[in-house]
Formats: C-alpha cells, sequence, structure tokens
C-alpha cells in the first residue's frame, strides 16, 4: 500500500499532517458571512428610523421594498424603547409584516447606508420612515403577519443571521404598538446576495 500525501500546491513542498484519526489538521479564518459581503463585496447596508416619539395607537414605523433583482437578506433588527415618558416600565409591541403597501402620507424618505464606508455600492431599495405626524404612515394594507417582539425599556436585537430573505419588488413593514408615549429606535442591518 503505497502512501497518499497531500502537498499544499505552491511548490514549497510542504505536506498536510493527518491525526490518528485519519482526520486532516487544518486552520481557517473564519468570519460572519455578512462581514463577508460587507468587506469584499461592499453590499452591507443598515437603515435606522432614528428616534421617534411614539403616540399610543398602533401605527407604521417604518417602510422598505427591495427593488433589486438579488434578494435582499435581513441580519438583524435592533430596536430600542426608553420604556415610555413618564413609568418607564410601560412596554412596546412592533410587529414585523411582509407585503405592506407603499405608504401613501405621513411619511419621509429614509437613507440606506453601506456599512463598508470604502464602498460606493448603493442599495436599491424604496424606504420611508414615519415622520410622526398623525399615528403612523397611512397604508392600504399592512400584508402578511410574520411576528411581534415586546419590549421593554433598552434595546433588543432580533437576530435573523440572514433568514429573513426579501426578494425583489417584495416590502417589509415594521408597525408599533405602545403603551404609553416614548422613544423608540427601529435599525436594520442586511446583505445582498453576490
Amino acid at each position: 500500500m503505497s502512501d497518499f500525501m497531500i502537498l499544499d500546491g505552491t511548490g514549497t513542498g510542504r505536506r498536510a499532517q493527518v491525526n490518528t484519526d485519519n482526520q486532516l489538521i487544518t486552520k481557517a479564518k473564519v468570519e460572519p458571512y455578512n462581514t463577508y459581503i460587507s468587506k469584499q463585496k461592499g453590499l452591507a447596508f443598515s437603515m435606522s428610523t432614528g428616534m421617534l416619539t411614539t403616540t399610543t395607537t398602533e401605527g407604521l414605523y417604518m417602510y422598505f421594498k427591495n427593488t433589486d433583482a438579488n434578494n435582499f437578506h435581513i441580519q438583524s433588527i435592533f430596536m430600542n424603547w426608553n420604556g415610555g415618558s413618564t413609568n418607564f416600565d410601560r412596554p412596546a409591541w412592533l410587529s414585523l409584516y411582509v407585503g405592506t403597501y407603499e405608504p401613501t402620507a405621513n411619511h419621509t424618505a429614509g437613507t440606506v447606508r453601506n456599512l463598508n464606508s470604502g464602498s460606493g455600492n448603493t442599495a436599491s431599495i424604496d424606504y420611508y420612515i414615519w415622520d410622526e405626524s398623525s399615528t403612523g404612515m397611512t397604508t392600504a394594507a399592512n400584508g402578511l403577519y410574520v411576528s411581534t417582539s415586546m419590549l421593554s425599556q433598552g434595546i433588543q436585537e432580533i437576530g435573523v443571521d440572514g433568514a429573513l430573505i426579501v426578494a425583489q419588488n417584495v416590502s417589509v413593514g415594521i408597525l408599533g404598538d405602545c403603551a404609553e408615549i416614548g422613544e423608540l429606535i427601529i435599525h436594520i442591518t442586511g446583505y445582498y446576495e453576490s
């Protein structure tokens, strides 16, 4: 029986190491996929509402629609709630919908930011934020319900690690319902398939 040898392929003659269980000894640098996409492709982006003063009536706070041919993967959704303006211990509920109709009133265009400051790539996303008039953006329909999170005072991350995929011409809406008037920030990070 002849010995099987794996060489490094660069002409140095170095051989691969194998342990007693016949497993190849390797070393690898591992990084999250969104970090790779941001660093190598410049295709990771973020959207933030900035600070919103909420009402106690349910309203649409954030809306975006992916108009790119590539899928947009939501990496994380961060929500920060001060707990209310009086008691600071009142919850807020934020619900995620897909297929939300584009808002027709009470909104302002948001800016989608590239997470790689050295990249000139832009996102093909229509993005709107509630302008704090009325009780939320006006829309014909919320769309298909996905999930709800209840927030106590502080910051909460919903890490979906890219599993929440927004296909071309699909929209996402985030509705809020707060037990008390307070301050709220919603921040989303994600990346395009490459």
